[in-house]
């Protein structure tokens, strides 16, 4: 398989991990998703980390979480990975107001009156580019798992409006580009 095989089949599993996370649990904390290559092994691995919810907390902390990442980065690569694709995955929910609607694309003063949806984003950075996922998170009532316990039954709806590949400066927020800023001051 190659590279880009390796990526693509990452993200789908990536995807569809992530919606077992919900499912699961109810909600889902960030989540930082790594496809390493290790020489010495020859082959693809996948490193996940869990992001602690205290560095989402505030500014401050949100800071120091990102001051920290390129010590991350630099602890798997003495290791002998080599990062192919960093993600960074987080539920959230966003409110969508229509183009006619919006005026100078000012953030309307009943802004929280507007529908919500709940959604999946994942960031993917490569060397090459960037590539943000949105997916809609569909509930579907409660089913039970292999212990019987019952749990969320979801699936995910790739939003395409709002998905952006290519362009890294057409991610925004403070958790876009982590892997591309790192590749920038190395």
């Amino acid at each position: 398989m190659t590279e880009l095989e390796q990526i693509e089949e990452f993200k789908k599993n990536n995807n569809n991990n992530m919606a077992k996370l919900i499912a699961v649990h109810g909600n889902m904390p960030p989540v930082c998703t790594l496809l390493v290559y290790v020489a010495n092994e020859d082959e693809y691995k996948v490193i996940i980390a869990p992001i602690p919810e205290e560095a989402l907390e505030n500014d401050k902390n949100k800071k120091k979480f990102l001051g920290i990442m390129p010590m991350f980065f630099d602890k798997l690569k003495e290791d002998g990975n080599k990062i192919i694709c960093f993600s960074y995955s987080s539920e959230a929910w966003i409110r969508i107001i229509n183009k006619e609607d919006a005026q100078d694309n000012d953030i309307p003063d009943n802004w929280k009156s507007l529908p919500k949806q709940e959604v999946l984003i994942s960031s993917y950075e490569t060397a090459d580019g960037a590539f943000v996922e949105i997916n809609n998170i569909v509930r579907e009532g409660k089913i039970a798992n292999e212990k019987g316990e019952l749990i969320d039954c979801i699936r995910l709806e790739k939003n395409e409006e709002l998905s952006a590949e290519g362009d890294p400066n057409s991610v925004g927020g403070d958790f876009a580009n982590i892997f591309r800023n790192y590749l920038k001051i190395k």
